[in-house]
Parts: C-alpha cells; structure tokens; sequence
C-alpha cells in the first residue's frame, strides 16, 4: 500500500470530495496520519531512553513537515474549498506532530 501523506493525491482535496465531506467525516490528517504518530509513540519512543526519544521525535516531525508540505503543494486542482481544507489539515498536522514530539520527551 501506498504511504498514509500519499493518499492526498487520491482526489481528498478535490472540489466535489471535500464538499461531500463536509458532513464531518474528518480531515486527511485525522483519517489517515493521527492514528500512525499516535502508535509510534505508544509503540517506539516509549521504548527508548528519553533523550533518545526527544532527538527520534523531533527528527520525525521534521521530516513529516517536509514530506507533507511537499506533498500539499503537488496537489492540482485545487479550489477555493479545496485551500481550506489543506489550511485545516495543516492545523491538524500541528497538533498531531505535536503530541507526538510531547509523548518523546
């Protein structure tokens, strides 16, 4: 199967899909990112020292930033409402990347 940030690229910001999703389905990052930081901290970091784990964290985060914005900015076309949910999404990122560097230490 494809990376989880890959999955963007399948129509999630398309005008049709984001209005039909409106209805609360919640966003690209809750469906699909959330629940994988969530198990490696759970299932990695809380296995190493926690300095180890503040350096693992950090430098997952980091990459993830870098892979997901590259990502957002392939995706074509992109509607007004489309912008606005790739916007939410990123608020969403924030906080996903943000629990996990919290759980590494």
């Amino acid at each position: 199967p494809p990376p989880p940030i890959a999955k963007m690229h399948r129509g999630t910001y398309l005008e049709d899909t984001v209005a039909d999703d409106m209805g609360g389905g919640g966003s690209f990052v809750e469906q699909h990112l959330s629940d994988l930081y969530e198990s490696i901290a759970s299932n990695l970091l809380a296995n190493l020292s926690s300095e180890y784990a503040s350096v693992v964290a950090s430098t997952a985060a980091t990459y993830s930033i870098y892979s997901f914005v590259s990502n957002a900015s392939l995706v074509r076309p992109l509607g007004e409402m489309g912008r606005l949910r790739i916007t939410q999404d990123l608020a969403d990122f924030e906080l996903a990347l943000e629990q996990l560097v919290f759980k590494g230490g």
